[in-house]
């Protein structure tokens, strides 16, 4: 069926299962709707077909130009942890040669959900893909239907004209085809001044580079507006509220930082900030990674308190159950950037 280009329709009918999004800001509003997202569980052996068809896609994506460098997420063998790594190294280059970095975090608002069709199959037409992919894309995204479910009702079968389900493996991949010309539009300004977009999925930052942060401010400036016009031809969103600034240099903090900033447009003005959390690991102006470590180690504490009560002698988890439990729930909070922190300092194994 994958060959010939043909999704049975049966496959294509999901239940949207509401969930809440974790509730990491203790500003998050759950009367509100952006508060929560659409999970779609889908047909097992449908997913089985999407796999296969993610595998093919992820194949080309590193054997072929379907996929700009810099996109990290949904590709094989790679992480949000690469992600962070290349953003790190980046920035201790610059710091090298005496420069100085401003990254601006970008987040795109409702990614799977504002994928259009016939845009993506547009797309995948100019990236060269076989015929038979590009036929199976239209089956899959064609006649789709879903039935919502929340606090134990559920609605009747609506369908769906627009985006790609949140919830199948080959979604992700796709999502990156979407926007795969978003990085080619800024392609030249890139080579021009030397910038670095690392990105995961829906997750982008551009990083400039130069001896005074005026300059740096003046690049995310024009790069930001740049991505957001053709976003706005191409059905993407930015997420204005989660769009955030820092400067990373050495030397001690000042109040004049705050003066550069970045003008998406007459209204909105990012602020620099002293930390920013990105692809869940926070990053301090100082790359010291110090507030990371306090936070996870805080979390991890927190978590380890709450199962200590299951390991009473008597009526208690066995040992077998209490380590899997810790390695699962504390070790991979503690554990988590390690990679991008760690460089042999002792004074943090006795925290750990």
């Amino acid at each position: 069926m994958i060959d010939k280009g043909y999704h049975p329709k049966p496959w294509r009918e999901a239940i949207g299962v509401v969930l809440r999004k974790p509730n990491n800001d203790s500003r998050r509003d759950y009367s509100m709707p952006k508060s929560y997202r659409v999970i779609a569980l889908l047909n097992c052996l449908g997913k089985i077909a999407e796999k296969i068809m993610a595998s093919r896609l992820s194949y080309l994506a590193e054997t072929t130009n379907l996929l700009y460098p810099d996109q990290i997420g949904g590709r094989a063998r790679k992480s949000a942890i690469d992600a962070a790594l290349s953003l790190t190294h980046d920035i201790q280059l610059a710091r090298n040669k005496g420069l100085k970095s401003s990254a601006l975090l970008l987040d795109i608002k409702g990614a799977f959900d504002h994928v259009s069709k016939n845009r993506l199959l547009n797309i995948c037409q100019q990236l060269g893909l076989p015929l038979s992919i590009c036929e199976w894309i239209l089956s899959f995204l064609s006649d789709r239907f879903i039935r919502l479910a929340f606090d134990g009702e559920s609605t009747d079968k609506i369908e769906i004209e627009t985006g790609i389900p949140q919830g199948s493996p080959v979604s992700p991949i796709l999502f990156l085809i979407y926007i795969r010309f978003l990085f080619e539009e800024i392609d030249a300004d890139k080579r021009e001044l030397k910038l670095s977009i690392p990105s995961y999925a829906d997750d982008l930052t551009i990083l400039a580079s130069s001896n005074d942060l005026d300059t740096n401010c003046q690049i995310l400036q024009k790069i930001a507006r740049k991505m957001i016009e053709w976003g706005s031809y191409n059905n993407i969103e930015f997420d204005k509220e989660k769009m955030e600034l820092i400067h990373f240099y050495k030397g001690r903090y000042t109040e004049d930082e705050t003066r550069y900033t970045v003008q998406i447009s007459d209204t909105i003005i990012i602020k620099p900030k002293t930390e920013v959390r990105w692809l869940g690991i926070w990053f301090d102006r100082t790359l010291s990674f110090k507030p990371h470590i306090d936070k996870v180690l805080a979390k991890a504490n927190r978590v380890y308190n709450q199962i200590a009560r299951l390991a009473n002698c008597g009526k208690g988890l066995s040992f077998q159950a209490m380590r899997q439990l810790y390695q699962a729930c504390v070790t991979s909070i503690a554990d988590y950037g390690v990679p991008v922190w760690w460089k042999g300092q002792r004074h943090y194994l006795e925290r750990f």
